[in-house]
């Protein structure tokens, strides 16, 4: 069994929720009085965390983490 990393973990339980709250707001009736904080928590969501998760994975995090690994079986 494959182990699974922290950050791993963390990312898959954070796309999760992303996706079941934007889901949820979308299908779910919400009272009009709450619109502005699930607003502001859907762009919280939109604009963080998922950005956040994609940057790392396909961005110059992946990148840079990829690099280490090359110089590190280089040795």
């Amino acid at each position: 069994m494959k182990h699974i990393e922290t950050r791993d973990l963390l990312a898959i339980c954070y796309s999760a929720f992303g996706a079941l709250y934007i889901v949820g707001t979308t299908f779910i009736n919400i009272p009009v009085n709450n619109h502005r904080v699930v607003d502001t928590v859907l762009g919280f969501v939109l604009g963080t965390i998922i950005s956040t998760i994609i940057g790392f994975y396909f961005g110059s995090s992946k990148g840079s983490s990829d690099k280490n690994s090359m110089i590190k079986n280089k040795d």
